[in-house]
Parts: C-alpha cells; sequence; structure tokens
C-alpha cells in the first residue's frame, strides 16, 4: 500500500466533510480531513471557498469516490421520493 494521500473532494462546508469521511471510515477507508488556516489569519478571506479537503491514501482513491457517489446518488433518490409523495 502506498504511503501517498490524495485529496478526494473539497467542500465548502466542514459538515458535509465530516459526514462523508464518516462514510468513508464506516466502510473501511482511511481518511482525513484538512483546513486551510489563512481564513484564521486574514478576516476578510471567506472561508466557504473551497477551505476544506478530504484526503484518502491513493491506493484507495477510486473506491472512496465510488462509494461517495453511490451514497449520495442514493440520498438524491430518496430525497426526490419523499418529494413526489
Amino acid at each position: 500500500m502506498s504511503d501517498k494521500t490524495v485529496i478526494l473532494k473539497v467542500y465548502e462546508s466542514n459538515i458535509n466533510a465530516e459526514y462523508d469521511m464518516r462514510m468513508l471510515e464506516e466502510n473501511g477507508i482511511p481518511c482525513f480531513i484538512t483546513h486551510d488556516s489563512v481564513f484564521n489569519l486574514t478576516p476578510l478571506f471567506d472561508p466557504a471557498v473551497g477551505s476544506i479537503r478530504l484526503c484518502v491514501f491513493e491506493d484507495d482513491e477510486e473506491r472512496a469516490l465510488m462509494l461517495l457517489n453511490e451514497i449520495h446518488s442514493n440520498e438524491e433518490k430518496e430525497t426526490g421520493d419523499d418529494q413526489e409523495n
């Protein structure tokens, strides 16, 4: 297994990043979140501009993307079903 990590996804919301991280971990994919700290130094910087990154090991990247796509696709279907009823 490679020790190299890659940025899997970039988020504007910490809540969404934490949710995806939890989904990956529950499915056996190690991951971690990194944050840009520049918005702490510059009050005028907008922290919602992709400052939160979900990272995985390079060997897990494809599996992690497939899993998150499947999870979010199922959520969209469920939400759509609820709105129709």
